[in-house]
């Protein structure tokens, strides 16, 4: 991607982010972490995130995909694998607390579930405690765990953390955070066109390069002389006796005929003789019987 490109698109997040004046602040942020940022309604399980760490619920989001409904702020979710699927530990199975959900407009909309940290026990969007998801495997930490316990982090999610800003995204980050993020999307978008360009530009001159050798081999073939393997194999000694007893049977059986034997008595020994004849042919006059 150009930096054209880089900044049409941060200035079209910038844009399109809600009017922080028309919503309190504070209550803004809480909403961010119990709240869909598609739909506003309360964040319930399965719960994802976008390449910027924004959240969502799995289902309207994947619906909005499909649909092609997805407003302009989110265009760049394009795909299942611009998605990434949380795996979120609920505060309420270990005995903690539910919270309340509060609309956009400042109703209050349902109880959501209080998120937290597997490792530090930090609750998602308490206003103190800042959060990032592994890419690969959807795990979410508290900032404290991935600092002070990296080794637990590492235990839960089965992976090493070693490249932080490769292995993680941040949650809900700051503007500066979600620049950062949106940055490095459109440079692995581009990296991507470029490896398909690549590979269609190698598949087609591959396939380019098969027609020209296929072609030269053919113009090779042509001008080949004549060589012993267009030549028909001699046939076996049987079967050249066979063949050339084939060829004299289609002469003409008077060409082979003795001379001074009539035709109708050299024909005589070639046909089927009836019994009562046998005593008036060639042969048998011959030797006087």
């Amino acid at each position: 991607a150009t930096a054209e490109d880089r900044q049409a698109f941060l200035a079209m997040y910038r844009s399109n982010k809600p009017d922080a004046s028309v919503v309190d602040p504070q209550l803004r942020a809480s909403n961010r972490w119990r709240l869909c940022a598609l739909t506003d309604a309360p964040l319930r399980a399965p719960v994802c995130c976008d390449a910027l760490g924004t959240l969502f619920n799995l289902e309207a989001l994947l619906e909005a995909l499909a649909a092609r409904t997805l407003p302009p702020r989110f265009a760049h979710v394009e795909r299942m694998a611009d998605i990434i699927r949380l795996r979120l530990d609920e505060g309420a199975k270990a005995g903690g607390e539910r919270q309340v959900a509060v609309g956009g407009g400042g109703e209050v909309t349902e109880e959501a579930p209080l998120y937290v940290c597997p490792v530090s026990l930090q609750a998602m969007g308490d206003g103190k405690s800042r959060f990032a998801v592994v890419r690969a495997t959807g795990h979410v930490f508290s900032e404290r765990a991935l600092k002070s316990c990296r080794a637990a982090c590492e235990d839960v999610c089965g992976r090493l953390l070693a490249d932080a800003a490769a292995e993680l995204v941040t949650l809900n980050g700051t503007d500066d955070e979600v620049e950062a993020l949106a940055e490095r999307l459109l440079a692995a978008k581009a990296a991507r066109a470029a490896a398909k360009a690549a590979k269609k530009a190698a598949k087609a001159a591959k396939k380019a390069s098969g027609g020209a050798a296929a072609e030269k081999k053919a113009a090779l073939d042509a001008a080949k002389p004549l060589t012993a393997r267009h030549v028909a194999a001699p046939a076996p000694k049987g079967r050249a006796l066979a063949t050339a007893g084939s060829a004299i049977a289609k002469r003409s059986v008077a060409e082979l005929a003795p001379e001074g034997a009539t035709a109708e008595v050299w024909g005589s020994i070639f046909k089927k003789q009836k019994q009562e004849d046998r005593g008036s042919d060639f042969l048998t006059r011959s030797a006087g019987l």
